[in-house]
């Protein structure tokens, strides 16, 4: 349990694979996927957050002639923040900028993000401020999101996934 939720924003676009199409249904599915990107995007420009990347995991599946179900991770950035958070723990640059996974499970578009508490846990961050806004900022991020879920972090321990 405790693999997946560290690499589940990663993983859970492989679980997308089918092996048939309904390509009117693909396209609802990527223009939902598509929309709620939309709407994070507002939410970042609105409170000062730099988009700096997006996968689209599905898009380049289909460049590939594969196909995947639609999959999108975008990463938004606060530099003060981040470089904050970064004098606490080094380390926790590998889950830095903010990340929104949305994508489609089931026939269902959902959105999941890496919150406070999973960076707190994992880097055993200990500056309350810092972690006060990364929670704000991500509320506000994902502000106005359907089907949204912080990625699990019960029983994540301090460096989990990490050798030293």
């Amino acid at each position: 349990m405790k693999k997946l939720s560290l690499i589940a924003l990663f993983v859970l676009p492989i679980l997308g694979c089918e092996t048939t199409v309904d390509q009117n249904a693909h396209q609802s599915q990527l223009n939902a996927v598509d929309e709620s990107v939309l709407i994070a995007d507002r939410n970042a420009e609105d409170k000062g957050l730099d988009k700096v990347l997006t996968i689209d995991h599905s898009r380049l599946a289909e460049k590939a002639n594969e196909y995947l179900a639609p999959s999108r991770v975008d990463f938004y950035t606060d530099d003060k923040l981040n470089t904050q958070l970064l004098k606490d723990s080094l380390q926790v640059g590998l889950d830095l900028p903010f990340r929104v996974l949305n994508y489609v499970e089931n026939g269902e578009q959902k959105v999941i993000y890496t919150d406070a508490q999973f960076i707190q846990k994992r880097h055993g961050i200990m500056d309350n401020e810092a972690l006060e806004q990364y929670a704000e900022k991500t509320a506000l991020l994902t502000n106005g999101l359907d089907n949204i879920a912080p990625v699990q972090s019960e029983g994540l321990t301090k460096n989990y996934g990490m050798k030293h």
